[in-house]
């Protein structure tokens, strides 16, 4: 029978522990006795990295522990080793091996509030909670409860609705279903509830219930606050934030942000699900209510299914993108409750531990290393600015995992600077350039025989590593690695099965294999920079700068090689066929294979050819190179692996990581039509508004697969349906920061402040001009905006305006939006940038010629 936690929490000398076991929820409060490890002479089995010999110290409880440890931090000889977490020691001791968790059985609730907006109080603040709540949706398993204090009028049987005489029967009643079997979350979600709805329902129930009350959310009766630390919280930088014991508040804005991958030009709900689902919020406007307030006041129907549709929308983002059970799958892997997953640096503390501890080995005192301003990062090379026809990219893949293992980079492995080497320990970034630089000129060749004869590794930092044996730091990414690569054959096994069967089981065997996978590869991916932040356990700059600089003699080094064996092969002299190089990959000039064929041959026909050339001519000869590479550097095992990914018959570079590729064929997929790959081009940049991004992916669709005159008339006509576009779709998406710095009783901005602040400082100051903070809300710090140019002169003798959403109609401010400045701003420009690379115009230009023509 599964048996598994969801939260583990310290609470004194006890342990509060939530879970469940062979299907029945369980709740224990354990005294717990901790233990850390000290060095000793008898004989024990467990050891610290470097081999000494250490024994379990067992304390009585928890405050003994603390206080032990805050005895000896600083004496000299007592070294304490160990996680001085505890509750992740529990979890670790008791939930040994695989957790066979069920995420059915855990209960997730998702939550939205609406608040009264339409009183004297104007917009709520979470932290004074001064309005009324006046509706409360929670669902869970597709039923939802509705708690409100008007009639509405339910036909669907899945929603139970509440009514109630005033907010206190409506927070009573809530509390009561709650924590109620039906629902008595273990994870509760929902849109920004960090920062809005969990704080202002935890303030609210205080405000109206009293204190004792709000500790009815926790299954233990605790509730707590801490502050959060953010450049977007108050004056003093901070925001609340609320924690239910037994509860974990997993945010699904937050879950979007950290896990999605898909940055947004907004991140509202409403944004967020119209890109993702093609479903957006009630749309109370179209029904012709002015604001909130004003569909609060004038229609509670439509009102009560706007909040029902918030929480509906949440539920059909993670039934599509399955975040939550992603978050659950990286947790149980490391052993840490469900919220430890947002954390890097915590996260891979606990997955060292766990892999020493398997291993009966122990983890040394936590002691901040020194900072370094830089360390050096990826090769990005100057490109080749221009057009280009037919090129093919290829890929390292897991660059930085695969030099860790490469090159037996570890704590337990390290054994000092290559003797004679022209390096210091207190040089930084700017030095370990020229020491790549001197590796790919065979430098180590001198040293051939001391690395081989000390059986040493060197990174292209000039540091060396024994091959005696292997590290724990490469052995775990090797685990891990091996392990996401077993997860996910299991998941494209489990798809083929359900394409024959349709069986419900296999569809969630598809969805477990698939969690553990992307956990596997979210960890890998994160090492590195858990790795070279300086408060982790482990962080040491030359082990972090020596990853990168192998980094990028890796990809130099196959640079130099493909460019010596393409000469030869095409019977040239220094021609530069490498395009580009970004960190883990190159770009290769592929045209002069299609030449060395030697007969026609359609686009698809081309592709496949290139793709021949890649798999059997180009990857063989990287394999050998790369061999040669860990020879060179007396490697642990050869782990590097270049791939072809790309095959474009046109490509653009305008800057270093800025580039469009024409994709016929990506990582063996072929495509019927061509599909446009970019990076560093405003299309795909969230602050360029929508209409531009979709008009510059368009305009460069023309560029890539017709000709000059036809995108001018392209850009002419995108240009005149432009102009007549409302603000909200032509005004630029910002976040907005540091206001009060730039904010002026007098002048309502300082000189030098950046234009989407001063374009959010004057619409502040227009809805209190114009007496209208009831009825709109307020940009605050941190807030998403949109902001315009605007003609001159104009009303308000300013060149911006910003707003949150819709720009209000009592500015009086439509005819001034200057659509001229936003359309060269936000379109125009990036085009000429591009087009001026290939040497095209953007329109026809017209000479005396022309005339007579």
């Amino acid at each position: 029978m599964s048996k598994f936690y969801t939260r583990v929490d310290p609470w004194g000398d006890n342990l509060l522990v939530c879970g469940y076991e062979g299907g029945k929820r369980v709740q224990k409060k354990i005294p717990y006795k901790p233990y850390m490890f000290v060095p000793c002479r008898t004989e024990s089995k467990y050891r610290t990295i470097d081999g000494k010999v250490v024994d379990k110290l067992p304390f009585d409880s928890i405050k003994e522990a603390r206080r032990y440890a805050r005895e000896y931090k600083d004496v000299a000889g007592m070294p304490l080793y160990g996680l001085d977490k505890f509750h992740h020691i529990y979890i670790y001791d008791t939930y040994r091996g695989e957790i066979d968790y069920d995420p059915s059985q855990v209960s997730i609730v998702t939550v939205d509030i609406e608040v009264d907006i339409a009183g004297d109080s104007g917009f709520p603040s979470p932290d004074k909670a001064q309005n009324e709540i006046t509706l409360i949706t929670i669902s869970r398993n597709g039923n939802k409860a509705v708690f409100g204090c008007q009639p509405f009028d339910n036909n669907d049987p899945t929603i139970t609705y509440y009514k109630c005489l005033d907010e206190e029967a409506l927070l009573k009643s809530f509390l009561d279903v709650w924590n109620s079997v039906e629902y008595s979350p273990d994870i509760v979600t929902g849109w920004n509830t960090d920062f809005f709805d969990i704080p202002y329902i935890v303030n609210r129930i205080a405000k109206v219930l009293g204190g004792n009350a709000v500790n009815k959310l926790s299954p233990w009766g605790i509730v707590r606050s801490r502050e959060f630390k953010t450049r977007f919280g108050g004056n003093d930088g901070t925001q609340t934030v609320w924690d239910i014991l037994g509860v974990t508040n997993l945010d699904y804005m937050a879950l979007y942000k950290k896990f999605a991958y898909t940055p947004q030009e907004s991140y509202s709900l409403d944004h967020v699900c119209e890109q993702e689902l093609g479903e957006k919020k009630v749309d109370y406007k179209e029904a012709g209510y002015d604001n909130l307030a004003d569909l609060q006041v004038r229609n509670w129907q439509l009102y009560t299914e706007y909040n029902i549709r918030d929480v509906d929308l949440v539920d059909k983002l993670d039934d599509k993108l399955g975040l939550i059970e992603l978050c659950m799958a990286m947790a149980y892997d490391a052993k840490v409750n469900y919220q430890d997953t947002f954390t890097t640096v915590g996260l891979w503390d606990v997955i060292i531990h766990n892999y020493l501890m398997d291993r009966n080995y122990v983890v040394p005192p936590v002691k901040v290393g020194n900072h370094r301003d830089t360390i050096l990062g990826g090769y990005v090379k100057d490109p080749q600015v221009g057009s280009h026809d037919w090129v093919v990219s290829l890929d390292l893949n897991s660059l930085y995992p695969h030099i860790i293992m490469q090159y037996n980079i570890s704590p337990d492995t390290y054994h000092g600077v290559l003797p004679n080497a022209p390096i210091h320990l207190s040089e930084g970034a700017d030095k370990a350039e020229p020491l790549v630089l001197m590796c790919l000129d065979r430098y180590l060749d001198s040293h051939s025989d001391y690395l081989k004869s000390n059986n040493l590794t060197c990174t292209a930092n000039m540091r060396t590593f024994t091959r005696e044996k292997q590290g724990f730091l490469p052995a775990l990414m090797s685990k891990m690695y091996n392990d996401r690569v077993v997860y996910k054959n299991q998941m494209i096994d489990a798809r083929k099965e359900y394409e024959q069967t349709k069986d419900s089981q296999t569809a969630k065997d598809i969805a477990k294999f698939n969690n553990l996978q992307m956990a596997k590869k979210i960890q890998l991916n994160s090492g590195y920079g858990a790795l070279a932040n300086v408060y982790n356990r482990w962080y040491r700059a030359e082990f972090a700068e020596g990853i990168t600089s192998c980094g990028q003699l890796t990809t130099r080094w196959i640079e130099q090689k493909l460019n010596e064996y393409l000469n030869k092969t095409f019977g040239t002299e220094d021609f530069d066929y490498v395009i580009a190089c970004d960190t883990d990959s190159v770009y290769i000039k592929a045209d002069k294979f299609l030449d060395l064929a030697g007969k026609e041959m359609s686009t698809k026909e081309k592709v496949q050819y290139l793709d021949k050339v890649c798999t059997k001519v180009l990857e063989p000869f990287i394999d050998k190179k790369y061999d040669e590479l860990c020879v060179y550097v007396n490697g642990f095992e050869q782990k590097m692996k270049m791939k072809r990914e790309c095959i474009a018959n046109k490509a653009i570079w305008t800057a270093k990581k800025r580039y469009i590729l024409n994709v016929y064929n990506n990582e063996g997929v072929q495509y019927d039509e061509p599909k446009l790959k970019m990076q560093g081009i405003e299309a795909i940049r969230t602050s360029t508004p929508m209409v531009c991004r979709d008009g510059i992916k368009d305009t460069l669709s023309v560029i890539m697969n017709a000709s000059e005159d036809e995108m001018q008339k392209f850009i002419e006509q995108f240009k005149e349906r432009f102009l007549n576009l409302p603000f909200q779709q032509i005004a630029s998406p910002r976040s907005v920061s540091e206001m009060d710095k730039y904010s002026n009783r007098g002048s309502i901005y300082r000189k030098g402040t950046p234009i989407n602040v001063k374009g959010a400082l004057m619409y502040n100051y227009l809805l209190q001009k114009n007496n209208l903070t009831k009825k709109y809300e307020r940009i605050g710090e941190g807030q998403k905006i949109k902001y315009s140019y605007l003609k001159m002169p104009n009303p308000i003798a300013c060149n911006v305006i910003a707003s949150p959403g819709d720009l209000p109609s009592e500015f009086n401010l439509e005819r001034y939006l200057d659509r001229e400045m936003q359309f060269t701003k936000s379109y125009l420009e990036p085009i000429k940038t591009i087009c001026e690379a290939i040497g095209w115009k953007t329109e026809k230009t017209f000479t005396l010629e022309d005339l007579w023509s």
